[in-house]
């Protein structure tokens, strides 16, 4: 089959409504498609139903309901070829050398398709040229009616459709009265007229649901009576389908039976295809649908390929795509570690263990003897189906169930009776497929082969393969963790891409031409695709041409075969699998850095130039040389930087050569710098920010030293030109653009810290600033480095200063590895993603590694540092205030600044944090695609994992961008104190409310760590954590799935509780919980690597089933499960965060400059321009929650608790909530745009009415100065004590906080 079928479950199981999310205002239910009119109705020349008032049409999609890209790519009229703008075309037969290229028709399918096998290849051409052709040219403008239907056996139609039916209707205006129908199901009728000036705002769109794909199944001749029928009760002239390759058959037996039977409709075909198993060259290059998969694919592959490893794991990813081309295709854009498509496999001859052993060969290799701990492997699909040994199986296990049915009845009797090598590679399996193989037959009559998720098991069975390695002493290594990514369901609703929107719209004019030519059993193509769009040649090709014939593997099947589509040949001789083959194996020991990044609709992809298109469409017309040279063939080794520590690791260099046309052109944008650091500016004390821990001299307790040195001041830099006298507008003050310094003759303890008249700049020591990656990796750590490097060589020092990168983090940092940056190293990573320059360390290191602060302070002494930066998050920050105190009571001459890097943007009094922007954006577009097949299916739940600890403020900011009907929320959850059948109640309900609406589809998003907020849950945790210390034989049965320790020893409502989960949910949690232990806080255990997804999808589809049972749910229910932790840390920085990190590395800069330490660099007002920025020091300290000890001497350790419930920053608008979970219409954001109207976009949750920090502050301080100025104006003695003793409790209020 073309298409990936869904794999859905029929039931689902738990989660939880939050419904208190601030929004952009009400939203209007997806609704039925209107207006239908049955088959029997008798239809005037215009088309309109006699006697019949058509009920009023509603479209699911309103525009009222769409986002802002989507709002203006509704607006942009892809451009047309030029030979399809002429007024009156016509088909002329291609010539015969091109035609040569089109194979002939087989005789079984001449005999089966006598009534269209005539046809030949066809060009669309202008009626002006040449002589009419057989086909005849356009006739008459006289009105035309045809009808429109999608079929396929997929959940969606390919991106690029809706532009077919657009189109379609566009070339039809060209006959004043024509009528297009939309065609719901062709065997029952069910349609609709479409009417384009209702729905022009699907022009560009994802989805289907504009017109309904269904599932064209095999057609009888009683089906095809009734589609003759209704083609005649509605007197189309042409009937255009909109199928997948497995659905081409069916509709040629359509063709077939209106030329055999004398139904004047003209059938015509319009091909798309995510798998890409289409192609004649010369005739159809690319299918329509494959370029907007590939690219949606290739970006979530090429983020995850930047994921790089910690300190203590080697990390690998496999990933799945899909079918062969398009997995092939994603390889050539990302460059992975290993690649194994099924052609390949078969071609090769490659056993299981074969490639389960040339894995581990290279991930050993990689480890050893290039230090690399990181990498990507590939799979498609038909992985398992083309193994060598698979084929000998099933004959194998047909030919004993044919002779011995009674010895074949269980898997244990097949293992015995198969000879030892298939015995072996049968227990290889995954168990579905062993017992389908065993107890189930497939279409062919052998023994049913079950697709299963071919990158899970091939992970699985490598991680075991090492572990045995291991034990019998030969090369492995000890700590490996494979995580599996199933990209699949990503391809379908994509939003479309340039090349899909104008292929589409073409094909929909072409569609039109070959009905006003009565060319009937055509598909429609387009040719010539290495040219600009204009340029690009319209034809049409037979059906039968793209058809062969398929000998029955059952000698009584009295047809002897079947039609079924030609599929695209991926042999060593072909072009693209030619290049591919010569250039994988320079991947496997290197690090991968190709990041395609988001489509674009802007900017120079915009218009799709050769260089930005598929390898697959440029293997057509470019020789495989060129190709070649372009991804990297026969290309030098890298360069790297070896960092020998525990694990000695290295970072590969980049090579501009290779990077993606994107990369190459976020190279070039200048990141922009608020204008008080473009011009004169001082830095001033800055007291409205607060403090999270109200006590001051407990503060002082901790920070002693910071204190001493007037460090624990909050700090703003304001401009010159704020205050300006008349005196300042004199000439002899510094010009703009110099750098800052502190007056030597201020106190220290002044309020504000002026401008020096001589620039710092003009010492003779040139500064050496540092930088390094403590926390999680995210986007915009490069636009950092930026900002220093540019501060560091304004034009203004007379010594450039120099940025020294501290390699893998912590352990970096303690052991002394650095180097020194320069321009040709970072030029590859200019407003790039990833961290691959410098290496990064996890939060978990600092608490292994990090302990010793003189050896970080050492480092800083002996690589002369002025100022060292660092880069984190909540955790890291805590210690990093400590290693500012450190730093200073040791006096080491080195300032220490803070970063406010982190995803989840949790970080108190802080708007909002670097990286957030980016994530919430990607995650979103990801999230909006699958919201898109939800809906197009009508039949469909998405149950979605996303990244979020502490209060879910990505959940919160994905929720306001997409409208999910369930989002699980850590803060409602803990508010409400909901236990796990309460929240799967509240998912239920809303499901069941949905389907008596008629509403089968929605989406459910879940943070990652709100498994560890429900209480029952961190009971379980605790229990098992006590199970694991104290009985050793538990801990051993982990490594074989053996649970059955475990569940004896735990009380009954854990163990009902754990037995309901999936079987490889639980061994993940077993697997955190012995790894890091449960801590009895949720705050430590990090469950990102728990498929929390399965987990509730599993407790839904139980309380389903139950209500099916006692008959209070009556509706369908189908889910799939989707994560989405890897994908968000690399994403190539939206230019909100490349402004962001550009300004914050900019400012901490000024600080190391002007000698301040233990400072967070600070930027508000957010939600305005970037030139109205303001940007600040916030000491660290204020970002600790301390606690005071009841014994003096006793050591306190600071934290920094996450930014506190979501309204807490943000007011509440009781006229702007979401609707309720049942009506909401889901909305696609799209991918992040970096040039056009769409790229200043900022999150909802900055959009929001603000209810700031700083506001209240400003408000307390007004209040307190009111208060002094009447109570010293004079009142009476009990008037006094009465205000005292108020000011007294709020006091001791802010102490319990």
């Amino acid at each position: 089959s073309d298409v990936e079928s869904v794999s859905a479950s029929r039931f689902s199981k738990s989660a939880m409504v939050v419904g208190m999310l601030n929004a952009l205002g009400p939203r209007h239910p997806i609704g039925a498609i209107g207006g239908s009119c049955s088959p029997a109705i008798s239809m005037d020349r215009q088309g309109s139903p006699l006697g019949l008032d058509l009920p009023e049409r509603t479209f699911p999609r309103k525009p009222d309901c769409m986002s802002a890209l989507e709002e203006h790519r509704a607006h942009a009229v892809p451009e047309l070829p030029e030979a399809l703008r002429h007024p009156q075309l016509r088909l002329e037969a291609a010539p015969a050398t091109a035609n040569d290229e089109v194979a002939p028709v087989p005789e079984p399918l001449r005999k089966l398709f006598e009534g269209i096998s005539g046809c030949v290849p066809q060009l669309v051409v202008p009626s002006l040229v040449g002589p009419p052709s057989s086909g005849g040219g356009t006739p008459a403008a006289e009105p035309l009616r045809v009808g429109i239907a999608s079929a396929s056996n997929g959940a969606a139609a390919a991106s690029g459709t809706h532009n077919v039916i657009i189109g379609l209707g566009r070339f039809l205006e060209r006959h004043a009265g024509s009528l297009l129908w939309g065609i719901r199901n062709l065997t029952k009728g069910n349609e609709f007229l479409i009417d384009l000036a209702e729905c022009k705002h699907y022009l560009n769109q994802a989805g289907s649901d504009l017109l309904p794909t269904v599932l064209l199944v095999k057609l009888t001749d009683r089906m095809l009576g009734h589609i003759a029928k209704l083609c005649e009760n509605l007197s189309l002239h042409g009937l255009v389908i909109l199928c997948g390759p497995s659905e081409l058959s069916e509709v040629a037996r359509i063709s077939q039976h209106f030329a055999k039977t004398g139904v004047n409709t003209v059938v015509v075909a319009v091909v798309h295809s995510l798998s890409g198993w289409v192609q004649i060259p010369g005739w159809i290059p690319t299918n329509l649908g494959f370029d907007s998969a590939s690219c949606v694919l290739s970006e979530a592959a090429g983020n995850i390929a930047l994921s790089r490893e910690s300190l203590d794991k080697d990390i690998y990813h496999f990933v799945a795509c899909g079918s062969s081309p398009l997995t092939l295709e994603v390889a050539m854009q990302i460059h992975p570690t290993l690649c194994f498509i099924g052609v390949d496999v078969a071609q090769r001859g490659l056993k299981l263990q074969e490639i389960i052993d040339e894995i581990c060969d290279v991930i050993v290799d990689r480890h050893h003897k290039f230090g690399l701990h990181s990498g990507v492997i590939m799979v498609s699909d038909d992985f398992f189906e083309n193994l060598v040994e698979m084929d000998d199986l099933r004959k194998e296990i047909h030919r004993l169930r044919s002779e011995k049915p009674a010895e074949v009845r269980s898997e244990e009797q097949a293992i015995q009776m198969l000879s030892s090598d298939l015995a072996d590679f049968f227990q290889m399996l995954p168990p579905d497929m062993r017992n389908a193989l065993v107890f189930r037959n497939g279409i062919d009559g052998l023994p049913a082969l079950v697709r299963k998720e071919a990158e899970r098991e091939l992970g699985s069975l490598v991680a075991q393969s090492l572990v045995l390695r291991r034990k019998k002493g030969q090369a492995s290594i000890t700590d490996f963790l494979q995580q599996a990514h199933s990209l699949r369901h990503l391809a379908w609703s994509a939003m479309p891409t340039p090349l899909d929107c104008s292929l589409g719209y073409a094909l929909g004019h072409v569609a039109g031409v070959l009905v006003t030519c009565g060319a009937n059993g055509y598909v429609a193509s387009v040719d010539g695709m290495n040219e600009a769009t204009s340029r690009w040649k319209p034809c049409a090709v037979p059906m039968l041409r793209l058809l062969e014939w398929r000998p029955s593997a059952d000698p009584r099947d009295p047809s002897g075969g079947a039609p079924a589509v030609k599929r695209r040949q991926l042999t060593p001789e072909t072009k693209f699998c030619s290049l591919w083959r010569g250039v994988r194996d320079q991947w496997r020991y290197q690090h991968s850095f190709r990041q395609p990044g988001p489509v674009q609709y802007w900017g120079p992809g915009a218009d799709s130039p050769l260089a930005w298109k598929s390898y697959t469409l440029r293997a057509v017309y470019t020789e495989v040389d060129e190709l070649a040279r372009e991804a990297g063939q026969n290309m030098p080794e890298p360069s790297y930087f070896g960092v020998p520590l525990r694990r000695p690791s290295k970072l590969c260099r980049r090579r501009e050569a290779l990077l993606s046309p994107l990369q190459r052109w976020r190279q070039s944008y200048q990141p922009v710098l608020p204008k008080v650091l473009r011009g004169g500016f001082r830095i001033v004390e800055d007291h409205r920010k607060g403090c999270m821990t109200a006590d001051p001299d407990l503060i002082n307790r901790v920070f002693p030293s910071l204190c001493r040195t007037e460090n624990l001041k909050a700090l703003k830099i304001i401009s010159v030109l704020e205050e300006q006298s008349v005196l300042e507008m004199l000439p002899a003050l510094p010009v703009a653009g110099d750098s800052p310094a502190v007056d030597e003759s201020t106190p220290a303890g002044d309020a504000e810290m002026r401008r020096s008249s001589s620039p710092a700049s003009a010492s003779k020591k040139a500064m050496r600033i540092g930088i390094a990656i403590l926390g999680k990796p995210g986007p915009g750590v490069n636009n950092v480095i930026h900002g220093m490097m540019d501060y560091l060589n304004l034009p203004e020092r007379h010594i450039p200063g120099t940025v020294v990168c501290v390699a893998m983090g912590i352990g970096g940092l303690r052991a002394g590895h650095t180097f020194e940056l320069d321009e040709k190293t970072f030029s590859p990573h200019r407003n790039q993603g990833g961290c691959d320059l410098i290496g990064q360390s996890e939060p978990s290191d600092l608490r292994t590694l990090g302990e010793d602060l003189s050896l970080c302070a050492g480092t800083a002494i002996e690589q002369n540092l002025d100022g060292l930066v660092i880069w984190g998050g909540r955790n890291v920050h805590a210690w990093t205030s400590r290693l500012a105190e450190y730093f200073v009571e040791h006096q080491v001459p080195t300032r220490v600044l803070a970063v406010p890097a982190s995803t989840q943007s949790d970080l108190p009094l802080v708007e909002q944090t670097l990286g957030y922007d980016t994530v919430c954006k990607h995650y979103a577009s990801i999230v909006g695609n699958l919201t898109t097949q939800a809906a197009s299916a009508g039949k469909l739940w998405c149950f979605i994992r996303i990244p979020g600890r502490s209060m879910s403020h990505i959940a919160a900011e994905v929720a306001l961008q997409t409208h999910p009907h369930v989002v699980l929320m850590v803060s409602e959850l803990e508010q409400q104190n909901m236990n796990i059948t309460e929240v799967t109640q509240l998912i239920c309900n809303v499901i069941e409310t949905r389907a008596r609406e008629d509403k089968n589809y929605g989406m459910v998003l879940i943070p990652d760590q709100f498994l560890a907020s429900v209480r029952e849950m961190r009971r379980l945790f605790e229990e098992i954590d006590e199970i694991l210390q104290a009985v050793p034989e538990a801990e051993h049965a982990l490594a074989s799935n053996d649970f059955g320790t475990i569940l004896g020893l735990l009380p009954p409502l854990s163990r009902a509780l754990f037995q309901g989960f999936p079987e490889r949910t639980k061994a993940q949690i077993l697997q955190v919980i012995d790894e890091r232990g449960s801590q009895k806080g949720k705050e430590t255990l990090d469950l990102s690597t728990v498929e929390t997804e399965i987990i509730f999808q599993s407790f839904v589809e139980a309380e389903l089933t139950r209500r099916v049972v006692l008959g209070t749910y009556k509706g369908p229910f189908q889910a799939i499960s989707y994560s989405l932790p890897y994908h968000g840390r690399a994403a190539m920085p939206t230019n909100f965060d490349c402004d962001l990190g550009y300004t914050i590395g900019y400012a901490a800069g000024i600080f190391v400059d002007a000698s301040r330490t233990g400072l967070l660099v600070d930027v508000c007002h957010l939600k305005e321009d970037v030139e109205d920025w303001e940007v600040g020091g916030t000491p660290l300290s204020s970002l600790l929650t301390l606690q005071d000890v009841p014994r003096s001497g006793e050591k306190i350790h600071p934290k920094i608790g996450p930014k506190g419930r979501l309204r807490y920053d943000i007011g509440v608008d009781e006229g702007r909530c979401m609707p309720e979970p049942s009506q909401r219409t889901l909305v696609s954001p799209g991918p992040a745009q970096f040039e056009g109207p769409c790229a200043g976009q900022k999150t909802q949750t900055l959009r929001l009415p603000q209810l700031q920090r700083v506001r209240q502050m400003e408000r307390t301080e007004r209040l307190v100065s009111e208060l002094k100025a009447k109570a010293s104006a004079g009142c009476p003695p009990e008037v006094l004590q009465a205000i005292k003793q108020l000011l007294q409790g709020g006091t001791d209020l802010l102490r319990q906080l």
